[in-house]
């Protein structure tokens, strides 16, 4: 993404048509949404209560493997999704008479979120919260294009596999790995393809086909797994991305690992 262009010209325009909450940081405030015009006051009350009760905000971490309930109650559903945010902004009557409400991103990464959106948002109704969950994940998608490409390629690494061990595999089930070489400037992150190996092989079968979307161009320097691993990359399919632009490579990677049976 081009956060520079982002920053100079898309936000100044959503800020102009559109309506920006002056408090919205999404580091320091949940927006939240109330069931009803009705309940904003009650709403408030009990993130009120919540702050002032001992232990009233709990350490997010501890919900990791013991999730809230999707029905579960507005104030345990807050407890989980509050992510050390002391503030709530809330929907109210002057947002909703907007044609378009532009909730700006971290600044400093040029209005980029880098989680999911609904680590940002709260709907005191469940029931909203699903609706818009699944309204997301129907509506908002790669073009058919990207789709179309990334089947075809899941269907030739599935017919490999299954080949390869038609008796053990008869579903062409495959494994992959996204490894980041160019772009992510972290150095805990630059280890060898050996010691991807040795974090893997407990996961991954000896011998499986394995998917790698990856952008580093030296092919060899995972040698040391295709020793253990019939080793595949998007290039290999080349023959199947004829007239498909080189600048959807990356997401049609990211399509054909969402369909492997283990991912690392």
């Amino acid at each position: 993404m081009d956060t520079d262009r982002v920053d100079r010209q898309l936000n100044p325009w959503l800020r102009k048509v559109g309506y920006v909450p002056l408090n919205w940081n999404p580091d320091e405030c949940l927006v939240a949404f109330p069931a009803s015009p009705e309940s904003l006051d009650k709403l408030e009350e009990t993130w009120e209560t919540l702050l002032q009760t001992k232990d009233g905000l709990p350490d997010h971490r501890q919900f990791v493997g013991h999730p809230t309930p999707v029905y579960g109650s507005s104030i345990l559903r807050l407890q989980e999704n509050h992510r050390r945010r002391k503030h709530l902004c809330l929907y109210n009557r002057t947002m909703q008479e907007q044609r378009l409400i532009h909730f700006p991103g971290k600044r400093k990464l040029g209005g980029r979120l880098l989680t999911q959106f609904y680590m940002y948002i709260f709907f005191e109704n469940w029931k909203q919260s699903v609706w818009t969950a699944r309204f997301i994940r129907d509506q908002v998608r790669y073009r058919d294009e990207i789709q179309c490409a990334a089947a075809r390629v899941v269907e030739a690494v599935r017919q490999r596999a299954w080949h390869r061990d038609p008796v053990n595999n008869p579903y062409g089930e495959f494994d992959a790995f996204h490894v980041r070489r160019g772009d992510f400037q972290y150095r805990s992150t630059r280890v060898s393809a050996m010691e991807m190996y040795n974090v893997s092989r407990d996961e991954i079968p000896e011998g499986a086909t394995v998917y790698i979307g990856t952008d580093e161009r030296d092919k060899s320097f995972f040698a040391n797994m295709s020793a253990h691993y019939d080793v595949l990359f998007l290039d290999d399919f080349a023959y199947l991305l004829k007239g498909v632009n080189t600048n959807f490579y990356g997401l049609i990677d990211q399509l054909i690992t969402s369909q492997s049976r283990t991912f690392l």
